[in-house]
């Protein structure tokens, strides 16, 4: 038997080559968990997503790592969806899922705009990705990218049908796992469009037949990809926008592996007056440019309210965490999960930050291992 390799891993993130604070949490908090429990950090990217882009997603690439590396986040793998070695073990994957009746042929109808960015089940389209790309005018459907009317088909196409009542097991915070029921709920006995029409970033030689992948659904089995690869998942860190993509990961990981994670779902960060963080003044390389990497790590963590779904980044505070972020060291402290989970609280941060103002010598902690 493979001794797997224990770890914490990001939802695969679509990266940005100028991130903002909110954009780089996620890889933060793998970070912390990963130096409090002494396991490796998985960085896991969506990048088949950008094959049809206008960007060069080389440079989202780059740029964001680069800008991960100024917070001293240096992940042990980067996961990349994109990558070769994953399509042997996704037709593997995939073939098993079929042999089980997860994934199913029919003859179906779809609706689909001349672009081919618009495609979904005609009786599914209510809770269809796609009906964010397209908008209604006086009963005629159209395709926010294309401008074409959107038409309907009746073709044989994949679908993929989760198991009734399966959902995460494990989940932080709490309050999280009444949305996860009522995702369960609401999906329960729904058959999900997996295949494309048009050239997807991924294909799949079946027997005669070439199909084309719906890439979100692909990058949803990145958790028995990681397996096969000689890591053991233990702590998935989702974020509170994607819940359904954390929910169909971990259902994905159930029916392939029999094995669960424990989902972290981290608050969605604001800037001052509930604002966004897309500003300039809040991407990380401008404020690296006026404070060191312990001292944004630090503000990051002082924003963590678990008992709220969006928390208030209190840009504030950063004078006076520089002015002492050089005189606070960390020590290893024996943890578990829930033990570090105990740790990661903003307000307890900033409590003991108080208490090391009033001190002038180097003061250690082993509650702040992890977060500088």
């Amino acid at each position: 038997m493979i001794d797997r390799k224990r770890c914490v891993t990001t939802l695969p993130i679509t990266p940005v080559g100028r991130p903002n604070l909110g954009v780089v949490l996620a890889p933060f908090l793998a970070d912390v968990f990963s130096k409090k429990l002494e396991i490796d950090n998985i960085l896991a990217l969506n990048l088949n997503g950008l094959k049809f882009s206008n960007e060069n997603y080389e440079d989202r690439v780059s740029g964001y790592l680069s800008a991960l590396r100024g917070l001293d986040i240096v992940p042990s793998c980067t996961w990349k969806d994109n990558e070769e070695e994953n399509i042997p073990w996704i037709n593997i994957i995939f073939n098993k899922l079929r042999e089980e009746n997860y994934i199913s042929k029919e003859l179906k109808s779809i609706i689909r705009c001349k672009c081919g960015a618009v495609e979904s089940l005609t009786e599914a389209e209510n809770i269809s990705p796609s009906r964010a790309l397209y908008a209604s005018d006086k009963n005629r459907r159209y395709c926010k990218l294309c401008k074409t009317e959107l038409r309907e088909f009746h073709e044989f196409v994949y679908l993929f049908k989760p198991p009734a009542a399966l959902m995460p097991r494990e989940i932080f915070p709490y309050f999280y796992a009444k949305e996860m029921e009522a995702i369960c709920f609401k999906f329960n006995h729904c058959k999900f469009l997996i295949s494309r029409s048009r050239p997807s970033a991924f294909s799949l030689a079946f027997k005669d037949e070439e199909i084309f992948l719906d890439v979100d659904f692909v990058w949803q089995m990145f958790l028995p990809l990681l397996r096969r690869r000689g890591y053991k998942p233990e702590i998935l860190i989702g974020g509170n926008k994607n819940l359904m993509a954390c929910y169909f990961s971990i259902i994905m990981s159930q029916i392939v592996d029999q094995e669960d994670v424990f989902l972290v779902i981290p608050p969605y960060y604001l800037g001052p007056r509930r604002t966004s963080l897309k500003d300039e003044q809040y991407l990380s390389e401008n404020l690296l440019s006026g404070y060191d990497s312990k001292s944004l790590r630090l503000l990051l963590a002082t924003a963590l309210n678990w008992r709220k779904k969006e928390s208030i980044v209190d840009f504030e505070l950063m004078n006076f965490i520089s002015k002492m972020s050089y005189r606070i060291h960390s020590k290893k402290k024996t943890t578990n999960s829930a033990n570090a989970l105990v740790d990661l609280d903003g307000a307890r941060i900033k409590n003991l930050l108080v208490q090391f103002k009033k001190t002038r010598d180097v003061f250690y902690s082993e509650e702040l291992c992890g977060l500088i």
